[in-house]
């Protein structure tokens, strides 16, 4: 693999002009960068994103990038650092979800938008991903009670929802929508992390069938 960055998170904007990667400097895999990157040229680094950049609001950094159907934002989960081993480019234990409004002719970003505030019990949450209308965002909510599972491999996640337009939303709470179903266990279950069905991982099929009907695929160890 490369020596001079290693690339994770790599997300397409629609018209496939920019992607959005999280970066890390070897050998340590830290800091983290968010890059904004060309897709059409060799030296393709358009803006870079330190944690810590002033554009996160503090001591954070967007991982686990996703352009919104439209173009104009970049979900991101706002991770924050955990302990000296809490976060990499792809996985963390610590934070909420966000967007950044992107500039896509200069390649840049603006500041973040909390969309998910933080949770402060111990749980995190990660994996945002878009409606196809852009109107809301799907992501998981994890706990990390023993400190050694981070988002990456976490087993015991509960899928949950959010209106953009309702942001700052917090979970629980009365505007945050429990995908109970999908789950497949309940919210106690993985606070416990005791669920058996490691519900993660969820990415909205990027069409709507019907008038208003959305697909939001994910994995489970659920039997079948």
């Amino acid at each position: 693999g490369p020596t001079n960055s290693l690339g994770h998170n790599v997300a397409l904007n629609p018209d496939g002009s920019l992607m959005a990667v999280n970066a890390t400097d070897p050998p340590d895999n830290w800091p983290s960068h968010l890059d904004l990157r060309a897709t059409n040229a060799p030296d393709s680094l358009k803006s870079r994103y330190d944690f810590g950049d002033p554009i996160f609001g503090g001591e954070k950094i967007g991982i686990q990038p996703e352009f919104s159907p439209d173009g104009t934002q970049l979900a991101v989960m706002l991770a924050e650092k955990n302990g000296e081993a809490g976060l990499s480019a792809w996985s963390a234990q610590k934070g909420g979800i966000a967007t950044l409004p992107v500039n896509v002719a200069a390649g840049t970003l603006g500041a973040a938008k909390v969309i998910v505030t933080a949770p402060t019990d111990g749980s995190y949450h990660f994996y945002p991903t878009w409606s196809p209308d852009s109107a809301y965002i799907a992501f998981v909510t994890s706990w990390d009670v023993n400190g050694a599972s981070g988002s990456l491999g976490n087993d015991h996640g509960v899928l949950r929802m959010v209106a953009v337009a309702d942001a700052p939303v917090t979970c629980p709470g009365p505007k945050c929508i429990e995908l109970s179903r999908g789950t497949g266990y309940a919210v106690a279950a993985a606070q416990a992390m005791s669920g058996t069905s490691a519900s993660t991982w969820p990415k909205f099929a990027p069409f709507a069938q019907g008038d208003g009907v959305y697909f939001l695929p994910f994995t489970s160890r659920r039997q079948y």
